[in-house]
């Protein structure tokens, strides 16, 4: 989350570029940088374009160095906040989503993830390569309330938003933000990213054993409702209270 596209480039370009520099100056043997799956379309926001900036800087600043590039997709998991309205609508009544019916995109549980930045770091393979849970084809937004379903006892009603109408409302946000100084992850750039129709990558960095949808959704929501960021289930809410009835 970013005021501007300047800000974007500033961090993921500039920034990346500064800490490239500062390891080969130091002479570091191994350098890895975290990208996004986003940087594979960088005209589709500001911090898509400022993410392939910072492939093309990294590449740059590296110089002789043994440099590997991450593009990770859509990271979940334990005390992120990002992901944490998404498991606020597939654990709700209503489920109003930013996208439509037809869209697949790729995941991967943060565990993953930082398994695989551990193994690129001792790894020899340079370029870039995409990270992913392995899932074929991916996940569509039905697949989701599905596994919601299974895991909570009942699924909320899915409603999609219309683009247009989330469009304008990330144009007022976006100005109130500009205006007030103040920060806001819904910009229009955001829009796009959202209603993009395909985010699938391959799992390129191979892990022996990825976590799944299903076993990830289960460990996350459990520390979200530990931690009190999340209700306890409503369905079980509802189980216990009918057996409590009836004793």
């Amino acid at each position: 989350m970013a005021p501007s596209r300047l800000a974007f480039q500033e961090v993921n370009a500039t920034g990346a570029a500064n800490v490239a520099t500062a390891a080969a100056h130091a002479k570091v043997r191994r350098f890895v940088h975290v990208s996004s799956l986003s940087a594979r379309l960088p005209a589709i926001s500001g911090y898509a374009a400022s993410k392939r900036a910072g492939e093309d800087a990294v590449m740059q600043a590296a110089g002789n160095l043994s440099l590997a590039i991450v593009r990770p997709p859509a990271v979940y998991g334990p005390g992120d906040k990002a992901t944490l309205p998404l498991f606020k609508a597939l654990t709700g009544t209503v489920a109003f989503i930013p996208g439509t019916a037809s869209q697949r995109f790729s995941l991967v549980y943060v565990e993953d993830l930082a398994r695989a930045l551990a193994d690129s770091v001792t790894g020899t393979w340079q370029g870039i390569r995409t990270m992913s849970d392995g899932t074929e084809g991916g996940y569509g937004w039905p697949d989701l309330l599905q596994t919601a379903a299974k895991v909570e006892g009942g699924a909320p009603k899915i409603a999609y938003l219309p683009k247009p109408l989330l469009s304008a409302a990330a144009a007022a946000i976006a100005g109130i933000a500009r205006i007030s100084g103040k920060t806001t992850i819904l910009n229009p750039g955001k829009i796009g990213e959202l209603y993009h129709a395909d985010w699938v990558c391959e799992a390129e960095l191979k892990l022996a054993a990825s976590i799944q949808f299903e076993d990830g959704f289960r460990r996350t929501l459990a520390w979200y409702r530990n931690e009190g960021w999340l209700p306890p289930s409503r369905h079980t809410a509802r189980a216990t209270g009918h057996r409590e009835t009836l004793a």
